[in-house]
C-alpha cells in the first residue's frame, strides 16, 4: 500500500507538473499571437491613417487647384473687362477731340482766337495717350500676376495704374467739357460776321 500510495502521488506529480508546463507554453503561445495581432493591428491602422491622409491630401491639392483656376478665370475676365472699357472710353475721348479740332478748323476759318481752347484740347489730347500707354503697359502685367509668388504685390502696382488711367480720362474729360464751353462762349457774343 505504501508503494501504491508512493506510486500514485508519483504518477499524480507527474501530470500535475507536465499539465502545468503544457499550461504555461501553451499560455505564451496564445500570448505570442495576441501579441502579433495586435501588432498586425497597429500596423494595419497605421498604414490606413497613412493612405487617408494621402488621399485627403490629394483632396485638398485639387480642391487648391480648381480654386486657382477659377481666382485665374475671374482675373483674366477682369482684365478682359477693364480693358474693353477703358479702350471704349479712351476711343469715346479721342472721337471727341477730332471733332472739337474739327470746330476749331472752322472757327479759325471764320477768324476767331482759339488759342486758349487748343492749348487745352492738346493738354486733353496729352492725357488721353498716357492713358493708352499705361494701359498697353497694363498687358503683359495681367499674366505676370497670374503667375507670380506675390500677386498681390504686382495687383497693387496693377491699382496704381488703373488709377493713373482714370484720373487722366477724368481729366481729359474735363478739359474737353471746357474747350466745348469755350467754344460755344465764342459763337454767342458775335455777331454774323464773327467779329
Amino acid at each position: 500500500m505504501k508503494n501504491l500510495a508512493l506510486s500514485a502521488f508519483a504518477t499524480l506529480l507527474l501530470l500535475f507538473s507536465t499539465t502545468t508546463v503544457y499550461a504555461q507554453t501553451r499560455r505564451q503561445e496564445v500570448h505570442d499571437q495576441v501579441r502579433e495581432r495586435i501588432e498586425e493591428t497597429r500596423d494595419y491602422r497605421v498604414d490606413l491613417r497613412e493612405k487617408r491622409s494621402e488621399v485627403r491630401q490629394e483632396r485638398r491639392d485639387e480642391v487648391r487647384e480648381r480654386i486657382s483656376e477659377a481666382k485665374k478665370h475671374r482675373v483674366r475676365a477682369l482684365a478682359e473687362k477693364l480693358t474693353t472699357r477703358v479702350t471704349a472710353a479712351i476711343s469715346r475721348m479721342e472721337t471727341l477731340v477730332s471733332r472739337i479740332e474739327e470746330r476749331m478748323a472752322s472757327l479759325s476759318e471764320e477768324g476767331y482766337d482759339i488759342s486758349d481752347i487748343q492749348a487745352e484740347v492738346d493738354s486733353a489730347e496729352l492725357l488721353v495717350d498716357e492713358a493708352k500707354e499705361t494701359l498697353a503697359s497694363l498687358e503683359g502685367v495681367w499674366e505676370e500676376m497670374l503667375v507670380s509668388d506675390n500677386p498681390k504685390e504686382v495687383f497693387a502696382t496693377v491699382r496704381l495704374n488703373v488709377e493713373s488711367i482714370k484720373t487722366n480720362l477724368t481729366e481729359a474729360r474735363r478739359l474737353l467739357v471746357q474747350a466745348l464751353g469755350d467754344i460755344k462762349g465764342l459763337r454767342v457774343g458775335a455777331d454774323t460776321n464773327g467779329n
